[in-house]
């Protein structure tokens, strides 16, 4: 399989709004870039999942990327899961540099095993 970067949207109001396959792919996920790892907290308590959590935000975003994309090329298996405290990341919030970085721009020859894929299933891009 390939390495995978899902961008999961998360509830806008109630925490119990999100969608079955968005709780699944949190589960599933290697590892969660969250805007806010205490609001993204929340949320995973509510839901009993343990997946691990790294902080991605306004102020770490440019240098953090790197470093998650690196860890995605790394791992065929490797499905990051991107979110924002509310809605669907990647317009105007953090995760806007992974779409970016990884999903758009990303060109070297490791990006050909590697998938950005948002909830609603459409590929984002595929090298």
């Amino acid at each position: 399989m390939a390495a995978r970067i899902i961008l999961i949207p998360t509830p806008i109001g109630n925490l119990e709004d999100i969608t079955l396959r968005g709780q699944r792919l949190l589960k599933e996920a290697s590892l969660i870039a969250a805007e806010d790892t205490r609001q993204t907290g929340k949320l995973l308590k509510l839901l009993e999942i343990q997946t691990p959590m790294t902080a991605l935000h306004q102020h770490n975003e440019h240098h953090k990327v790197k470093h998650l994309l690196e860890k995605v090329q790394a791992d065929e298996d490797m499905i990051l899961a991107v979110v924002s405290d509310a809605g669907t990341p990647g317009i105007s919030d953090p995760g806007y540099l992974v779409v970016r970085e990884a999903c758009l721009l990303y060109t070297s020859d490791a990006a050909d095993d590697m998938q950005c894929v948002d909830l609603g299933g459409r590929r984002i891009i595929k090298k």
